[in-house]
């Protein structure tokens, strides 16, 4: 390979590259990453927020997240990865060991697992043209919602609206919040406009409208996340972020074999099913 790069092909998804990551962080060594082309394209905004991701592009090949052979194994050395994507593009992914509830130290064990990698957020200064509007109508005390979209809501049996507004209300009853910021992508727009006129409090509605530096950078400042299982709240754990992320029962596995062991145990992440807002709650007000 050229310029002394190692190489992988991942999958598409912003969660799924992190876990990858935070592995291959612990290589200490410059990446190049192709990304198993699938829509919609997500995943170079993230690469581009590395710092050691030096090149990286789309590319039409079979995602490794579906591959039974062929790709990096949970039993090789640290040593053996480094030579195979030395001399070889490697394809590589931990989602079926982590969805079998694997802990992903465990994966190629004598690579160290980095866990709080850096992530460039500042970037979103430069990608944003209205964030200096945004920064006045930010408001000081918040907490971000990410609701996803309606066909993940009715797969996965996830929140409706008015579980949405639940939740805000009791926000607002225990605590001195200023708002409530939607996030998410332009396809969670049709949901998100069905939750923003059930939440009868001030909403900064950002769905669809940042970048994802942008969307990182909120949740930096943000008192609490409450999310559906994604990358966004995966990588609001490398930023050590207050998270509660939902699970349906087919991602159980999940829900703590790649979490850092740090923020399982303080409290800072919290892995739930879709349950009742006021359970929610519960949770979130002794930490708040």
């Amino acid at each position: 390979m050229t310029n002394n790069l190692l190489s992988f092909r991942v999958p598409p998804g912003i969660g799924d590259i992190s876990w990858i990551y935070s592995k291959l962080a612990g290589l200490g060594r410059p990446l190049r990453i192709e990304v198993a082309d699938s829509g919609p394209r997500r995943a170079l905004p993230y690469l581009e927020l590395l710092p050691l991701v030096k090149e990286s592009c789309y590319v039409k090949a079979p995602n490794p997240a579906n591959m039974r052979g062929g790709k990096a194994l949970p039993s090789w050395s640290a040593e053996q990865l480094v030579s195979a994507a030395s001399e070889d593009i490697v394809p590589i992914d931990l989602n079926c060991w982590l969805e079998a509830g694997n802990r992903i130290e465990d994966f190629i064990p004598n690579i160290p697992t980095v866990h709080h990698y850096p992530i460039d957020i500042e970037k979103a200064d430069g990608t944003f043209a209205g964030w200096g509007e945004l920064n006045a109508r930010l408001c000081f005390r918040f907490v971000c919602f990410y609701c996803a979209n309606a066909d993940t809501v009715r797969r996965w049996h996830g929140w409706k609206p008015a579980q949405w507004a639940s939740l805000a209300r009791l926000l607002f009853s225990q605590f001195s919040l200023d708002g409530i910021v939607l996030l998410g992508a332009k396809w969670d727009r049709p949901f998100a406009d069905e939750v923003h006129a059930a939440l009868h409090v001030r909403v900064v509605d950002l769905v669809g409208k940042l970048p994802l530096a942008g969307t990182l950078y909120i949740i930096s400042r943000s008192r609490y996340l409450v999310a559906f299982p994604s990358g966004i709240p995966i990588l609001a754990t490398v930023l050590s972020r207050p998270t509660v992320m939902f699970y349906p029962d087919s991602l159980k596995g999940l829900m703590t074999s790649w979490v850092p062991r740090d923020v399982l145990d303080d409290g800072t992440y919290k892995a739930m099913p879709f349950c009742e807002p006021e359970r929610v709650f519960e949770w979130i007000k002794e930490r708040l």
